[in-house]
């Protein structure tokens, strides 16, 4: 009896944790797909906003310096824009004083999960609770004010009865850029001096 009983209790531990591995496997399968279907879905609408060629991309930051690094869409100057007679017939329409305006009414979306419900406001990007942290700590430097920088976006509910999933997504712009600091002037006036100016940025 005691031998059976032993038995029974090995098998019965061996069975729970057992259950428990096969439990942990189906949530991270199930973290997983999520990953994979936010994925397809940020694809999706990289291609949708900015897969015509008349569309730029833009950082956040050209409007405020305070603004965090989401990546604009907007439409470029194209069809009406274009000069109809003249020596300059054919190019582009400069917007000349109303650049501002004509800025606002070309814009089409921020790049992120939380801008598909109202693509024209600028996401809130700070860390708040219930947030999914896109680009947090230790991704974007150390020191005073570098908190700014990060994205942390409220995630959007998957309707699956069956399971509690959620995902969130964000599109940066820094995947195939130089970036050129402003030029500096040589430190004398002399041929030397801006021969190692050409030479750099």
């Amino acid at each position: 009896m005691v031998l059976l009983t032993l038995l029974v209790v090995g098998l019965l531990t061996i069975s729970s944790v057992a259950l428990r591995e096969i439990s942990h496997g189906e949530a991270m399968a199930a973290a997983r797909a999520n990953a994979r279907m936010s994925l397809i879905l940020a694809l999706g609408e990289l291609q949708k906003q900015v897969g015509l060629d008349m569309r730029v991309t833009a950082r956040a930051d050209i409007l405020s310096e305070d603004s965090p690094l989401l990546l604009g869409v907007w439409k470029s100057w194209q069809g009406s824009d274009h000069e109809t007679s003249g020596a300059f017939a054919g190019r582009p329409r400069p917007p000349g004083s109303s650049y501002s305006g004509e800025k606002k009414k070309r814009f089409v979306a921020w790049l992120t999960s939380a801008s598909i419900q109202d693509p024209i406001t600028l996401p809130d990007t700070t860390k708040t609770v219930g947030k999914v942290t896109l680009l947090g700590d230790g991704t974007v430097g150390s020191g005073t004010g570098r908190d700014k920088l990060q994205i942390h976006l409220p995630p959007t509910q998957l309707p699956n009865p069956r399971q509690n999933g959620a995902l969130a997504w964000w599109i940066g712009g820094e995947n195939q850029k130089a970036r050129l600091p402003r030029p500096y002037k040589p430190s004398s006036d002399t041929a030397a001096r801006w021969a190692v100016l050409a030479k750099s940025h």
